[in-house]
């Protein structure tokens, strides 16, 4: 599968344009899924030294992910060669999706369990 997941608020307490500590749950749930094979796309509004900051602190945070704000080439290729402007993925961890708990904790469990079920279905 291929995992969107916002930065600020989702994968680190949103305190913009300082970033705060990671979220209860968001760390490990990425390493997990990237142990088990999926794809991570980190999804930010942030440009230029925010964006920068960003990267460090994900490095910092070994946290694993494949791009930032762009679509993985398996998908560029679909699209006939060209990356969009929104990044397309099978799984969106994001505080703004309708009916998406407010507390990232819960979203996280929420996320947890829609990849394990989407996971199974697949096997």
């Amino acid at each position: 599968m291929i995992i969107s997941a916002d930065f600020d608020g989702i994968i680190a307490r949103s305190c913009w344009p300082a970033i705060g500590e990671p979220v209860p749950g968001a760390l490990e749930t990425l390493q997990q899924w990237h142990t088990d094979g999926h794809k991570v796309v980190i999804w930010t509004c942030r440009a230029g030294r925010e964006l920068a900051a960003c990267k460090q602190w994900l490095d910092a945070h070994n946290v694993p992910y494949d791009t930032i704000d762009a679509n993985l080439p398996e998908r560029i290729e679909i699209y006939g060669g060209s990356d969009t402007r929104k990044v397309s993925a099978d799984l969106y961890v994001n505080d703004r999706a309708a009916g998406a708990p407010s507390d990232p904790v819960k979203l996280w469990a929420l996320a947890r369990e829609r990849v394990s079920q989407l996971t199974r279905k697949e096997a």
